[in-house]
């Protein structure tokens, strides 16, 4: 791993410029892609430039082409223009050259947007009339099934950048409300296919039964011909007609021999007929049945990814109220998510099941708001989950006897996380400060060290695990600033780029 960012932004600059302009998913990933590498470097304010640029160009699709240009392809693209010059959207999207719409928008650098700048928030209306709630939703779910999530949860990341924090919260707010309808709409789908699905078992056991009354006629009728069978001597008691009578009986007994030949042929034909007709409709009953389950898996898969989507979008904005010190709106928002809902059911709601990522990102919201009970609280309801791992359990150990003071038992418990995982560099950082904390300053640099010699490529490339080897170098010698020359030379070579260099602390002169 070489985190070179830039060299990452730099190929999915060519690899857009080389792409083919009707492929306008492949287009979209490529930006998404060079917009999240530019991000990792720091270059917001290029990042910005380049991202409002892009949605500029889609949001110049008239609005009656715009659904159908993203998702249409070819055919779609080329009919809808954006400007006299290029021949479809796709086209505008791919720039021609590395100076071409790239540079252009690397060279707004010198103009960064105030933190008043707001992007139209959907595409195709910007310059459209206002919109009622229920068409802004429609157009926004449409916008999210075009574009990809990454590209649009970068766009909501624009305000930021330009220091508009509410804007960033607000964008965040109607990405979530679309990611809810799209899971609405997909629970709603996998109820009616699991609603559909009972019926059909009903109507596959009556098509059975339907087979067995055809059997039980047959078996009447072959009862009723043998009753007709034994009456055939009836006038043998007439000795002059003898002759005759016998050649009579012969006749008959041919006619209706024939005759029973001909009902059992067609019973045959018709049992037959009855079988293959049967056979018919169980095989289409089968191929239904799976098309039906393949649509059901599908409409899970959708409904479960939906789902997930507005998590993510819920600790975004979490993150960001915290960060703004609002924890109670950060615990109001994430307390409802405490509970995840797997299937969306029939018939009485599914019994809900605890979150151990969400419970535990609530208690830590209470341990930085002070509220140490209720973070207790949360913590327990992880440890009594099921699926809840034991790394997790463990850390959370260590989180709550930070707060409590208590070090030894949060030393004892980041130790045991690191005999499940030696590999967790997260816990062995925390581990140095507990080691800080009781006073065993180079216990806690030769764990840094040893970290950053085993895996420098991870270690090196984290700012707050350089920040605290920095800082322990302070505080055990004064020799710190040739220690953080040598911990540059290797930051330099390991970390790459888009890391700030003032967690190193090195001194101004």
């Amino acid at each position: 791993m070489s985190n070179s960012w830039r060299a990452l932004a730099r190929m999915a600059r060519d690899l857009i410029v080389a792409s083919d302009p009707e492929d306008l998913s492949r287009i979209l990933d490529l930006w998404s892609l060079r917009l999240s590498a530019l991000a990792r470097l720091r270059l917001t304010n290029q990042a910005s430039a380049e991202c409002t640029n892009l949605f500029a160009v889609l949001n110049a699709i008239p609005p009656a082409a715009s659904t159908a240009s993203l998702a249409s392809g070819a055919v779609a693209l080329h009919s809808a223009t954006v400007s006299a010059t290029p021949k479809s959207p796709a086209a505008t999207l791919r720039p021609q050259s590395p100076a071409a719409v790239m540079q252009q928008a690397g060279s707004s650098l010198s103009a960064p947007s105030t933190p008043t700048q707001r992007l139209s928030p959907l595409p195709g209306v910007a310059h459209a009339q206002p919109q009622s709630q229920t068409q802004a939703l429609a157009t926004r779910l449409s916008a999210l099934s075009a574009y990809p999530f990454e590209l649009s949860v970068l766009r909501a990341r624009v305000h930021y950048w330009a220091g508009d924090v509410r804007g960033y919260i607000d964008a965040l707010a109607g990405l979530l409300a679309g990611c809810k309808a799209k899971a609405r709409a997909e629970g709603k789908i996998v109820r009616d296919l699991m609603g559909t699905k009972t019926p059909k078992q009903k109507e596959e056991g009556k098509s059975k039964e339907a087979v067995e009354p055809g059997a039980d006629r047959d078996n009447q009728k072959e009862g009723c011909e043998d009753e007709d069978g034994d009456g055939d001597d009836d006038d043998d008691d007439d000795d002059d007609d003898e002759n005759e009578d016998t050649e009579t009986d012969d006749q008959s007994e041919e006619g209706e021999d024939s005759e029973k030949e001909n009902n059992q042929e067609g019973d045959e034909e018709q049992r037959s007929d009855e079988q293959h007709k049967a056979e018919a409709e169980d095989n289409a009953d089968a191929d239904e049945e799976d098309e039906s389950d393949g649509a059901l898996a599908t409409a899970e898969a959708n409904f479960s990814m939906w789902l997930e989507r507005s998590a993510r979008v819920c600790l975004m904005i979490a993150s960001q109220l915290v960060e703004m010190k609002d924890y109670h709106a950060a615990i109001t928002l994430l307390t409802p998510l405490c509970t995840q809902q797997l299937s969306p059911g029939t018939g009485a709601a599914p019994t809900p099941v605890p979150s151990p990522a969400i419970h535990s990102a609530v208690a830590r919201i209470y341990l930085l708001s002070g509220n140490i009970p209720k973070a207790a609280e949360h913590f327990r309801i992880v440890a009594s989950c099921a699926d809840a791992e034991p790394g997790t359990v463990a850390m959370n150990t260590a989180l709550l006897c930070f707060a409590s003071g208590d070090w030894p038992r949060a030393e004892a418990a980041l130790r045991e996380v690191l005999e499940q995982d030696p590999r967790n560099y997260t816990a062995m950082n925390n581990l140095a400060v507990t080691l800080l904390a009781q006073g065993r300053v180079r216990d806690g640099i030769g764990l840094l060290e040893s970290a950053m010699h085993a895996s420098p490529a991870s270690v090196l490339s984290a700012e707050p695990f350089i920040f605290n080897l920095s800082t322990l170098y302070e505080l055990r010698s004064s020799t710190a600033v040739d220690k953080k020359r040598e911990l540059l030379v290797e930051v330099a070579r390991w970390s790459g780029d888009g890391l700030r260099a003032t967690c190193l602390k090195m001194p101004s002169t």
